[in-house]
């Protein structure tokens, strides 16, 4: 597959208010390295913090419509010593071949009044702020979600970032985030860019 990462010479700062931080203690704010990932294949090329593991899934396996998953050092622990029920990665970028809206759609946003909104559990709507990437346009918005326990028992309301980019045609990007992945979801919706697919 042909992918590859660059090494750039770009810094963000990064504070996180999540139970889980890739960084010790006493280190926020902390500077994160970004390179480049670029996969030919799917048609893709964006930032993301060097050193965290990617793994690509695709549905089928020869099809466009491909999940990429990203997770620092120590977050698989964290997921598995967590009593709560954690995503296996807390950065996910999915590649699908939708238009922006049937996208925006299957992540729960919806027009109402000429304006962007997102769908949370127990009805409750979110406003959505709108962004750009180096050639695609999208919204971001908070769902409200419910959080629960591994054990299946319900704890409390929470939030979960999700984004839409669309290349203005037929091809589609969703990114989800929680914790550390929120802390550089901006960088990589930014920097995103849809490149000619081979």
């Amino acid at each position: 597959m042909g992918r590859g990462i660059v090494i750039i010479c770009l810094l963000v700062m990064v504070t996180s208010s999540s139970g889980f931080s890739s960084q010790n203690e006493g280190a926020s704010p902390y500077l994160v390295k970004l390179g480049t990932y670029e996969d030919p294949r799917l048609g893709v090329k964006f930032s993301y913090p060097l050193g965290w593991k990617t793994e690509i899934r695709c549905t089928p396996p020869d099809s466009h419509n491909c999940a990429i998953g990203m997770k620092p050092d120590g977050w698989s622990a964290f997921v598995s010593s967590s009593e709560f029920s954690e995503p296996p990665y807390p950065l996910k970028i999915t590649i699908i071949d939708k238009g922006f809206e049937g996208a925006a759609d299957v992540m729960g946003f919806e027009q109402r009044n000429d304006k962007w909104v997102i769908r949370g559990t127990h009805g409750i709507v979110g406003d959505t702020q709108k962004v750009t990437g180096k050639n695609g346009k999208g919204i971001i918005g908070e769902a409200t979600v419910g959080i629960y326990k591994k054990s299946g028992e319900y704890y409390t309301l929470g939030h979960e970032t999700r984004a839409v980019l669309g290349d203005g045609a037929n091809r589609s990007v969703i990114l989800e985030c929680v914790a550390d992945g929120c802390e550089v979801i901006d960088k990589v919706i930014s920097s995103f860019e849809f490149i000619e697919e081979q």
